[in-house]
């Protein structure tokens, strides 16, 4: 049923619905892909600020950054 009715809409929406449908694709493809990127990306924390820590202790603020 609501299968249906979504593709009487798209039908009726002609040829604007194509190039609607593709975008739609793609940026629905980007997320994904920008999810499992940022999900994987891990950072040791104790490691980043143990640097942090010593450029500043070194006054090298430029490093710090």
């Amino acid at each position: 049923m609501f299968w249906e009715n979504g593709v009487t809409l798209f039908t009726k929406g002609g040829l604007v619905m194509y190039p609607l449908f593709i975008c739609s694709v793609l940026v629905l493809t980007i997320v994904v892909e920008r999810w499992f990127y940022y999900r994987t990306l891990q950072v040791d924390v104790e490691k980043l600020l143990a640097k942090i820590r010593e450029a500043l202790q070194k006054n090298n603020k430029q490093q710090a950054c």
